[in-house]
């Protein structure tokens, strides 16, 4: 078990400031109430870009839209599709948007936000099929000769890390790299950092099991490694990896343990590890300077994995 220095400031008075609010816990409250509250405090915790990117927006789907991010240049530029998190059922495109431009403008390359469908309304397995549907499209040369489609990630925070991961498992080497966030990896929640941080945090056990309850309604699929990629026992090693976790994080050890798990498939794996935040801090911009470092080293890994090939 990892020593966990003090929790950085602004996350503790974060914390202490919901704490102080109090009010139901958001499992006892319908979807649509939750997904209010969860936007106007995603606005409040979230500032503007660094720098802003060229922005369209586009159709995945009928039902599934996208924002596409621009880098600067006039070649064609290797493409991030990324989903973002909030337990399947919360999270927008305008939560990840200064996050995902961010990413663009220091990377170098393009970013995909992906807007997909969300549980209860869509369970599993509607976001994996939006994913998918994503992926097909960065490979159809109908986002325009801006895109390179031979060089693509995935990518996501918490459950957009999960999607990014079954992903990246169905496509083998196929891709260029993924870099998972904070992902959730298993829906046993019988991992260590479940039990110590189980409770007093911004995301805490019943949290999870309400958001696993929505999200995956059929008992006889939780088992299945699309649902746990942690339970993936096939023999094909994904693209290379960079895993960024959370010390602060009832996920810590899931997302360990999946580092280690695809670095048994021999896939190459980067950890990056802010001991000191809580789930979440990745579009937390008001609170520490974590998510700029992080943003850093997402951003060089990219350029890094866009050389290799």
């Amino acid at each position: 078990m990892m020593q966990l220095p003090r929790m950085n400031a602004g996350a503790r008075a974060f914390l202490d400031r919901l704490a102080a609010e109090g009010g139901p816990p958001i499992y006892t409250l319908p979807p649509e109430v939750v997904r209010r509250q969860h936007n106007a405090r995603q606005a409040e915790l979230n500032l503007p870009p660094l720098h802003a990117c060229d922005m369209r927006e586009v159709q995945v789907t009928d039902d599934v839209a996208a924002r596409l991010y621009l880098p600067d240049g006039e070649g064609p530029a290797p493409l991030m599709v990324f989903f973002h998190g909030g337990g399947w059922m919360l999270g927008t495109l305008d939560a990840v948007d200064a996050l995902c431009q961010d990413l663009c403008h220091q990377s170098g390359w393009a970013v995909l936000s992906v807007d997909y469908r969300l549980a209860p309304e869509h369970p599993f397995p509607a976001p994996i099929e939006d994913g998918r549907a994503a992926l097909r499209l960065a490979r159809s040369g109908d986002l325009g000769d801006r895109i390179d489609p031979t060089r693509l990630a995935v990518a996501g925070d918490s459950a957009g890390g999960n999607i990014a991961a079954v992903l990246a498992l169905e496509e083998g080497r196929a891709l260029t790299a993924q870099v998972l966030i904070y992902p959730v990896t298993d829906r046993s929640r019988t991992h260590g950092s479940m039990e110590r941080l189980g409770k007093g945090l911004n995301l805490d056990k019943a949290i999870m099991d309400w958001f696993w309850d929505n999200y995956v309604t059929d008992p006889g699929l939780h088992g299945d490694w699309r649902v746990s990629p942690l339970c993936f026992s096939g023999t094909t090693a994904p693209a290379p990896t960079m895993v960024l976790l959370a010390g602060y994080d009832p996920l810590f050890d899931e997302g360990l343990a999946y580092a280690d798990h695809l670095a048994g498939l021999g896939t190459p794996v980067e950890t990056l590890i802010f001991p000191d935040q809580i789930h979440g801090f990745a579009n937390q911009t008001a609170l520490s300077e974590a998510p700029y470092a992080m943003r850093d080293g997402i951003a060089g890994y990219l350029r890094r994995r866009a050389l290799a090939v």
